[in-house]
């Protein structure tokens, strides 16, 4: 049984909120200029770390929010 079991709802939030910061940062290192490398990499950085605390404010929704009991 899952600690902390999600929904499916709940799992796209989730993705979307790492995937998106990811390709705004890939897009505005794109558009400031450099190499391929410098964009993906450094926009990966950027966008991960902004995930950061994205997934902490999400987190603390999820916890905050009532759960029907479910018993064996």
């Amino acid at each position: 049984m899952p600690i902390f079991p999600l929904t499916q709802t709940e799992l796209w939030i989730l993705r979307a909120l790492f995937v998106i910061p990811i390709l705004i940062g890939i897009g505005s290192r794109a558009l400031a200029g450099g190499t391929i490398l410098e964009v993906v990499i450094g926009g990966g950085v950027i966008g991960g770390l902004s995930f950061i605390p994205l997934a902490f404010l999400y987190f603390i929704y999820l916890f905050g929010k009532r759960r029907p009991a479910h018993h064996a």
